[in-house]
């Protein structure tokens, strides 16, 4: 692991460190002043690894600092990977003072890699997105989390993103047999052996057999 390395360090401190391969540790601390007026500080410790970020994030990353074919270093790459918001936000705090907001984040930083599988895989934001998640860009995999678990606000999340909340069920067989059984007119069976998905199925296949509603996109019927 290599040592800490100042990319910038004039109202905003950047501090990076080279964890192996294409895989990066940041430290930020963000001077308040500049937004809120008062004298504190923000420190954030993320990770980017250039290896688990989607192609397409990297060239909206690169694009968006007016850079597109050009050969730059990973190192290179991550800081705008970070800048953009493809990083794995795995602590931070509030300081009085630059130098108390640096100190903190070499607290955080040391703790994170103590343990940085289960940094990238701690939930991060209300619909359980982890770090890793959040680096990848992907919020679909929380929503399906939380929406096969039946939370109503991982279903309303999916609506606002435009998406059928039916839609992102990871577990799609008790909601397949659900559904079936509601289109065929046969009564909700569900009972504590059924995951909650069968009535939420059978609901929707009452509904289609109404014609209040469509099936789901991988049901052929």
């Amino acid at each position: 692991m290599s040592k800490w390395q100042v990319l910038r360090d004039d109202d905003d401190l950047l501090e990076v460190k080279h964890l192996g391969g294409r895989k990066y540790l940041f430290l930020q601390a963000l001077d308040t002043r500049t937004y809120t007026g008062k004298g504190r500080f923000y420190t954030e410790v993320s990770c980017v690894d250039l290896d688990e970020i989607p192609p397409q994030g990297v060239k909206e990353a690169r694009l968006s600092w007016g850079i597109a074919d050009e050969d730059i270093s990973d190192l290179a790459t991550a800081e705008i990977c970070h800048s953009y918001g493809y990083k794995a936000v795995l602590g931070g705090e509030n300081a009085g003072g630059a130098v108390v907001a640096r100190r903190a984040g070499r607290r955080i930083a040391k703790e994170a890699v103590e343990d940085l599988d289960g940094a990238m895989d701690r939930p991060v934001n209300k619909i359980g997105s982890t770090a890793a998640e959040m680096m990848r860009g992907d919020f679909m995999s929380a929503l399906g989390r939380g929406v096969q678990e039946g939370r109503q606000d991982a279903r309303i999340m999916s609506k606002l993103y435009g998406v059928d909340p039916d839609e992102v069920i990871v577990d799609r067989l008790p909601y397949t047999m659900g559904f079936l059984a509601g289109k065929a007119g046969q009564p909700n069976e569900a009972n504590e052996d059924y995951s909650p998905h069968y009535t939420s199925g059978w609901e929707r296949g009452v509904r289609v057999a109404r014609g209040e509603s469509s099936p789901p996109t991988w049901i052929k019927c």
